[in-house]
């Protein structure tokens, strides 16, 4: 919706099919498919079905995907938790980065299945090998590094396509200095 809004593209322009499946994608049922560049590019691939990845970063819209959220109450109470659970975290992946198919062998272990059920290793092994391109963001290549610039944008557009009734509250819900306190 924000990229529409952004090249002033009506929604009565486009057909908009809401959680579409990527069976409709793959069948041409479904033109464009909004996907997790770690994901469906690679699932895709493993398909021998060529794709064209267009980030909307490349277009001026950069959203944080994948974040962690706790209530207020148990982050006031649990600091030293929170905090090591980043540095478990930030070691984990780190391995994955160094160790991809060891790392989703060792995952396939511990969840027998229940996460990536019915899709190859290989496609968890290439989501692995992407998604570790994407942690290193903040300064000194801190893991889980996130601006609360971009958050602040984000508000913006979510706020300006009416996915949110009003702005300010970026301060008031994220902690900006918890990934540097807990992993430095």
């Amino acid at each position: 919706m924000c990229l529409l809004r952004k090249f002033n593209i009506n929604t009565s322009e486009v057909k908009i099919i809401h959680y579409p499946t990527l069976v409709q994608f793959q069948n041409g049922e479904v033109e464009v498919f909004g996907a997790y560049v770690i994901n469906e590019p690679v699932w895709a691939k493993l398909r021998g079905i060529d794709v064209d990845v267009l980030p909307p970063s490349d277009f001026g819209v950069e959203f944080y995907s994948d974040t962690i959220i706790t209530t207020k109450k148990y982050y006031s109470s649990n600091q030293d938790i929170l905090k090591r659970f980043l540095r478990a975290a930030s070691r984990g992946w780190s391995f994955a980065e160094k160790n991809p198919d060891e790392a989703v062998n060792l995952m396939y272990e511990v969840v027998r299945g229940s996460i990536g059920e019915g899709e190859p290793k290989e496609h968890q092994i290439g989501m692995s090998r992407k998604a570790v391109e994407y942690l290193r963001a903040g300064p000194d290549n801190l893991n889980f590094y996130m601006e609360k610039s971009r958050w602040d944008e984000m508000e913006t557009l979510l706020y300006d396509i009416g996915r949110l009734k009003s702005k300010g509250h970026v301060a008031n819900l994220c902690d900006f200095t918890m990934v540097e306190r807990a992993l430095k």
